[in-house]
């Protein structure tokens, strides 16, 4: 009687090897991709949150009296519009700034204030008072983050993270 020959089927310790490289660079690229994904949807949340707060800041400089009237709105931030021939008139404009929470809620009762330890964000804004021939006063607005890169309220940010900036005309005459 004659032997059976078994054929062994299955597979080569190289080609384990091999697919066993291709999965882990596989998942290696896939991991990387996961945590650039990540990274961009905390950027993007980050913005979001910027470009509410900046919403905030304009309306508040909508509703700014243009004197020391009472009025039916009370701005939240307390920014002070300067005049036309006001300070600010001729020259560099000077910062005025507000750190606020996550919220774009103030953590300082005034403007110039300090930040606290729950601020989050830091808003900058430059008033640059109408001139002759014109009669809206720009206001530039500037939101950083972190809010404690920069934690001197007099002069402008320069360390931060972060940030949005966008331009408003306020025709306050």
């Amino acid at each position: 009687m004659k032997a059976k020959s078994r054929v062994v089927r299955g597979f080569s310790l190289v080609e384990v090897a091999l697919a066993l490289a291709i999965l882990a660079f596989t998942l290696l690229t896939l991991l990387a991709l996961l945590s650039e994904g990540v990274g961009s949807y905390r950027d993007a949340g980050a913005q979001s949150t910027m470009v509410n707060i900046a919403t905030m800041v304009v309306r508040d400089l909508q509703v700014t009296p243009t004197s020391t009237t009472a009025t039916e709105s009370t701005p939240e931030y307390d920014f002070q519009i300067p005049p036309v021939g006001g300070a600010g008139s001729s020259g560099t404009p000077s910062p005025n700034t507000v750190y606020v929470d996550a919220n774009g809620t103030a953590t300082a009762t005034t403007v110039g204030a300090a930040p606290t330890s729950s601020s989050i964000y830091r808003i900058t804004v430059y008033f640059i008072p109408p001139s002759t021939g014109r009669t809206a006063t720009v206001a530039r607005i500037l939101i950083t983050f972190p809010a404690h890169a920069d934690p001197t309220p007099a002069s402008s940010p320069t360390q931060y993270t972060d940030i949005f900036q966008t331009v408003v005309n306020l025709n306050r005459n």
